[in-house]
């Protein structure tokens, strides 16, 4: 083969582990697999590597290795951003933890580590933050990435938790954890009830995980309740609610998929222009919560 052949073989083998690394971290394994699929005759040894490498840099291209893969540190130009475009893109990487999710949490992860080739910004480093931050030893953050794992294996959980001054033990399956207003939320599913259940993080004071894997379906139960006086007028109806019966000075709703402790703390704002009709386990709740608020009530009068 003669030289400009060789040259021109290198050269290809250069630009190909350039948009290696422009598109991901790889170790020199992944750079000599993608370089057999993408037809490009490689050459294995470390002094090869290295020439590579060096012919990167020499270009301006830093190039570094944590443990086994290799990152590249800039690209070829750098988008100029303002100083509120640089808040607001370090403000995107504080929240990726409060999608709650693990595949998407990775895919924003991926798509910063992109982004960060062209900014000037160390997005890595905010990266690297908010994952030391995952492994914080506070209770709530260890409650939170147990949760998480959880619901990304699968299991079902009993989640022992605190409610009106009492612990109460479920077993159920995570839907999904949600954030709002500083606080964190597990949104699970109980079968036996055939209901959703909302958790506050911080009113867990166990979990067990079970080796069962969660059923792939669940049942929708429905909660008919009834509304009178102005607010059968005006009550406005939820996107999952559907009018049953509508008379006079009242109207009977059908409450289907909103999670029983969101729908009943909702029902008590209603106070008694509102009754829960079915079924009978929900009545008995409802019933059971109006007793334990008024209680305690009781309890903080004679205290003062």
């Amino acid at each position: 083969m003669i030289n400009s052949e060789k040259n021109h073989e290198t050269g290809l083998r250069i630009l190909e582990i350039l948009k290696i690394l422009l598109e991901e971290d790889a170790s020199k394994q992944n750079i000599m697999d993608k370089l057999k699929v993408n037809d490009v005759s490689s050459v294995y040894t470390n002094e090869a590597y290295l020439k590579y490498f060096n012919t990167l840099e020499a270009l301006g291209l830093n190039i570094e290795k944590n443990y086994n893969c290799f990152c590249l540190k800039n690209a070829l130009f750098y988008v100029d951003l303002t100083p509120s475009e640089e808040k607001i893109l370090i403000k995107l990487i504080q929240s990726i933890s409060k999608l709650n999710n693990k595949n998407i949490e990775e895919t924003a992860e991926n798509l910063i580590l992109k982004i960060d080739k062209y900014v000037k910004l160390d997005l890595r480093k905010e990266l690297k933050f908010l994952q030391n931050k995952i492994y914080d030893n506070s209770s709530e953050i260890i409650i939170l990435n147990t949760l998480k794992q959880i619901m990304e294996d699968g299991s079902k959980v009993g989640i022992t938790y605190k409610k009106c001054n009492k612990e109460l033990t479920i077993d159920v399956i995570i839907k999904k954890i949600i954030e709002e207003k500083g606080h964190y939320y597990v949104i699970c599913y109980n079968s036996g009830m055939l209901r959703s259940r909302r958790i506050n993080i911080n009113s867990i004071i166990s979990l067990k995980r079970s080796p069962k894997q969660a059923a792939k379906f669940e049942q929708d139960s429905t909660v008919i309740y009834e509304v009178y006086g102005r607010l059968a007028k005006s009550y406005k109806l939820k996107l999952w609610e559907s009018i049953e019966a509508y008379e006079e000075g009242y109207t009977r709703v059908i409450n289907k998929k909103e999670d029983l402790d969101t729908l009943m703390h909702r029902l008590l704002k209603y106070g008694e222009n509102c009754k829960i009709i079915k079924p009978a386990n929900i009545v008995q709740e409802f019933k059971s919560l109006t007793d334990d608020i008024l209680k305690n009530l009781e309890e903080n009068v004679c205290q003062q």
